[in-house]
């Protein structure tokens, strides 16, 4: 059996080939046998009774390998290229070599539960409002590779023009939101970016998923809701936190987009005026039906 080397060529500021190449040697100097692609080619076949799969890029390519490898028991480690580096923070993993090649002979798995929205796996978490909102104004102008500093001017953009949702939450038939305006993350596992982990209890392997709604009607009331998970400060006024197996999210008087994994939830057809879901599809927009699949996903852990 291979280990398979998947990697994106413009991670780590253009890096991702060279790295890639270092690991491949590497776990061949070892006795291992090893093939790889790039993620722009046709890489899904070599996925068939591989030992394992190295996610060599950021989030992003960890959410495209681990959603075709769902319940085939192919184990996936993450060698962490990207801005934030979620699924790697969460399982302890690295970009050295020798640690790499040291997980894939230890050979320990876990099994962790996979996020469904609307038809599509997540990872780490989902989620609506002035992050998603950044991420889809981002992804509107993105050209390769990017880092903290990509996010500064759809940020300000957001900013000068908020679009901050009005919503409904139901969990597990249960309304825990009714038409409040703000954020709502749905997270799998404690990570976030920045550090902000406002789902910090959230667990991976419990069968369920972690409901945080933040009510603001500001970007700046965003922000200080961000300050206190950063900080670990006690939850501001009106926060609401719920676990369950399925959710369904509404949006009241407006479409709405939304992210999984740092990802836009789609790229538009056509033209690009307009609100941030003009031109989605149906599915990429509000609402979103959300479930969880309890140990879909085998990773191969760390340290």
């Amino acid at each position: 059996m291979s280990v398979v080397v998947v990697y994106n060529p413009k991670s780590g500021r253009g890096r991702g080939l060279s790295v890639a190449a270092l690991l491949v040697d590497h776990l061949r100097g070892r006795g291992m046998g090893v093939v790889s692609a790039s993620i722009r080619e046709q890489w899904r076949d070599l996925l068939n009774g591989a030992r394992a799969v190295i996610a060599a890029g950021g989030d992003g390519t960890v959410h495209a390998v681990a959603s075709a490898v769902l319940d085939t028991g192919v184990p996936v480690y993450q060698c962490p290229m990207g801005t934030e580096n979620l699924f790697a923070r969460e399982f302890g993993m690295s970009r050295e070599p020798v640690e790499i090649g040291d997980a894939i002979e230890r050979g320990r798995t876990r099994r962790v539960d996979v996020g469904m929205c609307n038809g599509r796996a997540f990872v780490i978490m989902c989620s609506v409002g002035c992050d998603a909102n950044v991420i889809h104004r981002l992804d509107r102008v993105r050209n390769g590779a990017i880092s903290h500093s990509s996010y500064a001017m759809p940020t300000l953009r957001e900013v000068m023009r908020p679009a901050i949702p009005k919503l409904c939450v139901t969990v597990d038939g249960r309304v825990v939101v009714d038409g409040g305006r703000g954020q709502l993350v749905v997270a799998n596992s404690r990570q976030y970016a920045m550090r902000i982990d406002p789902a910090r209890d959230a667990r991976v392997d419990d069968g369920a998923l972690d409901v945080v709604f933040l009510p603001h009607e500001t970007v700046a009331g965003a922000v200080a809701h961000g300050a206190r998970a950063r900080m670990r400060w006690a939850d501001g006024r009106g926060v609401v936190r719920a676990r369950g197996a399925a959710i369904r999210v509404e949006s009241v008087g407006g479409e709405t987009v939304y992210q999984f994994d740092g990802e836009a939830s789609g790229r538009p057809a056509g033209s690009v005026d307009g609100s941030l879901a003009a031109g989605l599809a149906a599915h990429e927009r509000l609402p979103m039906e959300i479930s969880v699949r309890a140990g879909a996903l085998t990773v191969l852990e760390g340290l």
